[in-house]
Order: C-alpha cells, then sequence, then structure tokens
C-alpha cells in the first residue's frame, strides 16, 4: 500500500519545483491519436477523445473558466484524451456518465496527480493541477493531470442529478475511485509504464472527495492536499442562511429602507476612503461599524444577488 500523507486543512506534498522534475524525462511511448478509441480491459471506461495540446504561452490559459484568471507560466505540450466511465441512461430518460479528462505532457516526470472537483461538479475542468501548487501547476512541473464531472453535466449548482441514485453515488465517492483506475490504466497504457507516484489535490468540493479519497482508496494515493473540505454541507448550509440574515441587517440602507443599493454605497464609501488614503480601504469596514469581512475569511467582492435584503428577509 501507497503511504498516504494527509491534513484535512492543507498541506505541502511532494511537489516539487519545476526545475526539480526534469530527472525523469519521459516520452511517450504511442501517438496521442492512438489513444483514440482505447477502452481499459475488463472496465467501461473508453477514450472518446485524444488531441495534441500545443505549448500554452504565459496568460493564456483559464485554470477554472469562466473566471478570468490565468496561469502564469507556460504549459507544456501535451495529449488531452477525453473519455467515460459507465455510459448510460438514468432517471427521467437523462443520459449519464462520468466524463474525464488526462492531460498527459510529452516529458513525463513518472508522477500522476488527481485534479479535484468544486462546487456540485457537473463538467470537466481542464486538467492542470493548479491547487496547492502556487505559480507552477502539476502540468508544467511535467505530472499527468486527471480531472472528471464526476458523474453528471449541468451548471456548478444544479443538483437536479441526485435525482439519479448511482448519480449521486458518483458524486458522493464512487467517480473518485473510477476515474483514479481509469487514468492510471491510460497513463501507463500511453507512456509504457505505471506512475512511480500519484497524488490528489482540491478544494472545497475537492478537499472532500480528498478526504473520501483517504478513507475509501488510500492505496491509490501516496499523497492528499484537501484544502477547505466541503464536508457537513447541511449544517454549513445552515450558516450560510443565517450569514445572509446577518448581513442583511447591517448592511446599508438606501432612502426607502432597503438593502439593495447597498452594493453602490459600499463602492462610493470605498472611493472616498481611498483617495484620502489607500490604506484606509481595507479598514473602512471597522470605521463605519461594519465588522472586517476579511478577518472572517469573507470578501466583500465575493456576494452575489443571494445577499439582498429584499430576498433574503
Amino acid at each position: 500500500m501507497a503511504g498516504l500523507g494527509l491534513v484535512a486543512a492543507i498541506m505541502v506534498v511532494a511537489i516539487s519545483p519545476a526545475s526539480a522534475d526534469n530527472s525523469a524525462n519521459i516520452p511517450p511511448a504511442l501517438k496521442c491519436a492512438d489513444l483514440t478509441g482505447w477502452k481499459m480491459p475488463s472496465s467501461t471506461a473508453t477514450i472518446t477523445k485524444a488531441e495534441v495540446v500545443p505549448e500554452a504561452p504565459p496568460g493564456t490559459v483559464q485554470p477554472s473558466p469562466p473566471a478570468p484568471a490565468t496561469i502564469s507560466v507556460a504549459l507544456p505540450p501535451n495529449c488531452r484524451a477525453d473519455g467515460v466511465i459507465d455510459q448510460r441512461v438514468g432517471v427521467e430518460g437523462k443520459s449519464f456518465a462520468i466524463g474525464f479528462a488526462v492531460a498527459l505532457p510529452d516529458r513525463w516526470n513518472g508522477r500522476f496527480l488527481f485534479q479535484g472537483g468544486g462546487g456540485l461538479n457537473g463538467s470537466i475542468r481542464p486538467p492542470l493541477g493548479y491547487h496547492a501548487a502556487g505559480e507552477v501547476p502539476a502540468l508544467a512541473r511535467g505530472f499527468a493531470v486527471v480531472s472528471t464531472d464526476s458523474g453528471h453535466q449541468g451548471a456548478v449548482f444544479d443538483a437536479s442529478f441526485l435525482k439519479d441514485q448511482e448519480a449521486a453515488l458518483n458524486f458522493a465517492h464512487a467517480s473518485v475511485g473510477k476515474v483514479t483506475i481509469a487514468a492510471k490504466a491510460i497513463v501507463a497504457h500511453y507512456y509504457g509504464q505505471p506512475a512511480k507516484r500519484s497524488y490528489f489535490t482540491g478544494c472545497s468540493t475537492g478537499g472532500r472527495e480528498g478526504m473520501l479519497a483517504s478513507a475509501r482508496y488510500p492505496e491509490q494515493f501516496d499523497g492528499i492536499v484537501a484544502g477547505a473540505p466541503a464536508m457537513r454541507t447541511g449544517n454549513s448550509n445552515i450558516g450560510l442562511a443565517w450569514a445572509n440574515a446577518a448581513f442583511s441587517q447591517i448592511a446599508p440602507k438606501d432612502p426607502s429602507g432597503q438593502a439593495g443599493a447597498r452594493q453602490d454605497v459600499f463602492r462610493r464609501r470605498a472611493k472616498a476612503d481611498h483617495e484620502r488614503d489607500p490604506r484606509c480601504l481595507r479598514r473602512q469596514g471597522r470605521r463605519q461599524g461594519w465588522p472586517d469581512l476579511r478577518r472572517q475569511g469573507l470578501s466583500i467582492r465575493s456576494r452575489g444577488p443571494q445577499l439582498q435584503g429584499r430576498q433574503d428577509g
């Protein structure tokens, strides 16, 4: 069994600086196109598409679209293999499958990384390995990286898939085990040898997946980074509802007493403070009698329509 390292909040695993990853410079044993249509023996895992991805210059790849942030370093040329596991028709006649994508660099360092998801998943995010990696994601360090939609398609917080029991179980934990086994088989097939070390990194939902991987699939990973795991969400959702109501009570009001215009109020007051003294911007909440949101791990900019006073009471 591989030795497992785990810390629930954050742990730095053996992801060394990019310059140190050249010791293992393993080329593919196959052409990328040869992966298309490959089926894993004794499994329903099938590669539906395999395409060569050229080197990407710094600042041209978004790790989590549609968020505008980009990767600040170049990404190496690689083969991206997309596939499905357990394709089927489920509840209400909807099509389900565990979708995944594996990025296979032209020069592999012999290591494998599972990139955890976020929200309720529902889409395959670019397999880059950017969690807990600093400025240099795992793919840029030579890792083979896999990501998955965890067994359904939909918006990041679309929970309609939970009507389907198998889709719910795949989201809960099963997809992690299935995708790990399939992705490792693809890596071994493509390079002609298995990964020497395997890791998992994720945050929020990805952190929860990492925690479950440590309990259910410990033999699959040598190290796990489980950041801010979204566990016991029944409790946390009650906490979010309470926070919404509390923020509504203290939010700046418009002349009619409604809180709907408070974002403009925040913006005007912040601008005035910044013009007087740039150092005041982060302290404006305390001077106005509002809580210091940054101390509480929150961001003023992150509040969405769900925090509007007219809607949440």
